[in-house]
């Protein structure tokens, strides 16, 4: 992730503006376990498993629009 200049405000309003300001003025980078316990990332998944991962997400969503009877509309506005 780059942050500019300005940071991103999304990013302040998850993490904090503390860990925000940091990483944009350091560039620091951070590990996956510590992206998970700030809020930048919801879950860390094993290397070599991100596609299956997706997959079962994939799966999930379907499932739940199936379960609704496909009435929810999955566009991005």
């Amino acid at each position: 992730m780059r942050l500019e200049r300005d940071g991103d405000p999304r990013l302040a309003h998850e993490i904090g503006p503390g860990w925000t300001k940091l990483l944009a003025m350091t560039g620091r980078r951070i590990d996956a376990e510590t992206a998970l316990r700030i809020g930048i990332v919801q879950e860390v998944v094993a290397r070599n498993d991100p596609i299956r991962r997706g997959d079962r997400i994939i799966q999930t969503v379907r499932g739940a629009v199936a379960a609704i009877g496909g009435s929810l509309p999955l566009t991005r506005t």
